[in-house]
């Protein structure tokens, strides 16, 4: 249902928000429709655990003028209700393609960033056919107990935040809170110089102190329920998808290693490292993270971009340590002839008669 229309302030765009329902949970979806077409089949955003309808301002602003786009809060996530009976990943796998559903996609790109990627894993895993292209960024099979320990971090700052009295979130120990934690998801240094992340930490804080006290709450609740110390992947594998899996080169919720353990469990998958970024890409890249999106969604080539590293094929890696372990279990074989055939020779010359 239709809650809110209007059109974009910044772009030749109609803005929807839509209303929805998934047994007994109420969420939210908003879309952006451009006046000239879509590029690509709608691009269907899962975001993280903090991520509400309005966290993706910079990616707009890009491509809201050629790229449909849907931002979708599950329950459990920004201001959606609490999930009846507690969060699950199947729970919000389920939402997600009912909001396909209702809102008649019968074919999405699909970007799943940090938490949201295992949610966005498991539609492309379970409805292929409603998947053209699927994005992961800042994905991971199982946090290491660094990343555990950094998200325990998290929770104790935002449990700071959330209980701050009225008023107290103006205050100068709330601020240093939330750039604390926002520290904590941004690379050392970016790509341009150490005052463009200064203004990106600022800013991401400033967002995180206007953020209501159960938007807190919630995203408290997703970590601890679903993510520290959990399996974040199934163990099925996805096929027939067409896969980019990203991760910022100095991410450290999910690093590199990460990246390349998903993308492995994904045929035809390809992993790449974004320079200079941590785990907030998308803020810490902007540009660049727009820039990849709209190769990916075009079908453009993704080689030679100067912000990330090679296009790694994981399915080819794979395919070529398989011939690898055959051949030396051929030339083993092949040895171990070798040697039999000689030891059977040399019994047979010590048998001969003189």
């Amino acid at each position: 249902m239709v809650v809110k229309s209007g059109r974009v302030p910044f772009a030749n765009a109609v803005e929807e928000t839509c209303l929805l329902v998934w047994r007994g949970g109420r969420y939210t979806c908003r879309i952006l429709i451009p006046d000239g077409g879509s590029m690509s089949e709608p691009l269907f955003i899962i975001g993280g655990s903090i991520h509400a309808l309005h966290s993706w301002p910079r990616l707009e602003q890009r491509l809201a003028d050629r790229q449909m786009m849907v931002f979708l809060e599950p329950p459990g996530v920004g201001d959606s209700d609490a999930v009846p009976g507690g969060l699950t990943w199947e729970y919000l796998t389920g939402a997600a393609i009912n909001a396909l559903e209702a809102l008649g996609i019968a074919r999405c790109n699909l970007l799943g960033t940090s938490a949201g990627a295992p949610t966005a894993y498991r539609v492309a895993q379970q409805a292929p056919e409603r998947v053209a292209r699927l994005l992961l960024l800042g994905a991971s099979p199982r946090l290491c107990p660094e990343a555990n320990e950094t998200l325990s971090s998290v929770e104790r700052l935002v449990g700071q935040l959330s209980n701050a009295p009225v008023g107290g979130k103006g205050s100068r120990q709330a601020k240093e809170q939330a750039r604390a934690l926002v520290n904590i998801f941004l690379a050392s240094s970016t790509a341009a110089t150490p005052v463009t992340r200064q203004v990106v930490a600022r800013a991401l804080a400033r967002r995180v102190v206007a953020l209501p006290g159960h938007v807190l709450g919630n995203f408290v609740n997703y970590n601890r329920t679903l993510l520290i110390g959990r399996d974040l992947m199934p163990a099925q594998k996805i096929r027939g998808v067409r896969t980019l899996v990203l991760t910022g080169q100095k991410d450290r919720v999910t690093p590199p290693s990460d990246g390349r353990k998903v993308a492995a469990m994904i045929d035809g998958s390809v992993f790449m490292s974004v320079r200079a970024a941590g785990h907030m890409v998308h803020n810490e890249r902007e540009a660049e993270f727009a820039d990849v999106v709209t190769r990916f969604l075009t079908d453009d080539s993704l080689d030679g971009l100067s912000y990330c590293g090679p296009p790694e094929s994981l399915a080819a890696r794979q395919s070529e340590d398989a011939a690898a372990v055959l051949d030396a279990t051929r030339s083993s074989t092949s040895s171990l002839r070798s040697a039999t055939e000689g030891t059977e020779d040399s019994s047979s010359s010590s048998m001969t008669t003189p």
